[in-house]
C-alpha cells in the first residue's frame, strides 16, 4: 500500500506493524495519526519541541545518542496525551549516562516490566533486602525509606553479560519471585537514569544494576512510617562492621532483657 502525505509516497508493506494502524487512519480520515504512522522523525521532534532528532534512523537527544526504543514509547506519551516534561527529564538524565551501552538497554528494562517514568525523569524499580533492612550481598547498605544508597560508578561491572557481579541490584515486580529465592522484604525504589550500569539479558531484562537509588517505602506499608531495628539485635563493631547479636533466651524461651 502506498500512501501520498505532505507531499512524500509512503509504502506501507503487510508485514509492517503499522499496517493496520495506516489502514484505519486512511478510513478515519485522520492526517494527524497518518503522520504518526508514517513521518516518525518528524512527529517526535515536534513532540519533544525539537530536544529529540532521528536523523537516518539514529536517535539523538541534545547531540547525545540513544537507542531507538525510544521512539516509541515517545510517540505513545503523545498518542495517549501525556505531558512531555518527565520524559524530558528522564531523557536528559539519560544522555547524561557516560555508557552507550546502559543507554540502550535502559529501555529493555522500563519495557520488560513497565515501569512508571516518575515526574523529575527517574524511574522505580523494586530490590529485596534482609529482614533488617540490609541488603543481601553485603548487609552493609541499610534500606530505610529516604536511605539514598551509592558507590562509585566504577566498584560496578558494566558487562551486562556478567549477570549477578558488583554493583547495587534492582529489578522489575516480575523478578520479585527469582530475587534471593523470594526472601526478605520488598522495597520501593527511585533510581535516575544517569546512574544505570547494565542490563543483564537473562530474565527478560528484568534487573539491572546501578551505582545509587533512593529508598521510597516497602511495599505494602505506609511510606511515611520509617521501619524500626531492635538494637538488641545489632552492635556496630570498631571497624565499622555491623555484628548480628542473638537475642538471649530464659528457660521459658521468652528473651531475657538486654544488658548493656
Amino acid at each position: 500500500m502506498t500512501v501520498f502525505l505532505d507531499n512524500k509516497p509512503y509504502t506501507v508493506q503487510k508485514t509492517d506493524k503499522n499496517f493496520e494502524g495506516v489502514k484505519e487512519a486512511i478510513t478515519a480520515k485522520s492526517i494527524n495519526r497518518l503522520r504518526e504512522l508514517l513521518d516518525k522523525p518528524k512527529t517526535v521532534e515536534e513532540f519533544t519541541e525539537g530536544k529529540v532528532k532521528i536523523l537516518d534512523g539514529v536517535v539523538f537527544y541534545d547531540k547525545v545518542r540513544l537507542g531507538s526504543r525510544i521512539v516509541q514509547r515517545l510517540l505513545d506519551y503523545k498518542r495517549e496525551g501525556f505531558d512531555f516534561k518527565p520524559m524530558s527529564k528522564f531523557l536528559a538524565k539519560l544522555a547524561r549516562n557516560p555508557s552507550e551501552s546502559a543507554r540502550d538497554e535502559l529501555l529493555l528494562f522500563i519495557e520488560a516490566g513497565d515501569m512508571p517514568i516518575c515526574e523529575d525523569g527517574d524511574f522505580l524499580a523494586y530490590k529485596r533486602v534482609r529482614d533488617n533492612y540490609r541488603d543481601f550481598w553485603t548487609g552493609k547498605y541499610r534500606h530505610f525509606p529516604g536511605d539514598k544508597p551509592s558507590m562509585p560508578r566504577s566498584s560496578c561491572d558494566s558487562n551486562r553479560h556478567n549477570t549477578c557481579s558488583e554493583g547495587f541490584h534492582i529489578c522489575t515486580h516480575q523478578y520479585l519471585p527469582e530475587y534471593h529465592g523470594g526472601q526478605g522484604k520488598i522495597m520501593v525504589l527511585k533510581a535516575s537514569p544517569e546512574h544505570v550500569v547494565a542490563v543483564p539479558p537473562d530474565y527478560n531484562a528484568s534487573k539491572m544494576r546501578v551505582c545509587r537509588y533512593e529508598v521510597l517505602s516497602e511495599l505494602g506499608k505506609n511510606p511515611e512510617k520509617r521501619p524500626k531495628l531492635t538494637k538488641k539485635l545489632y552492635r556496630v563493631k570498631k571497624n565499622g562492621k555491623i555484628k548480628a547479636v542473638a537475642p538471649k533466651r530464659d528457660r521459658t524461651g521468652r528473651f531475657a532483657k538486654h544488658r548493656r
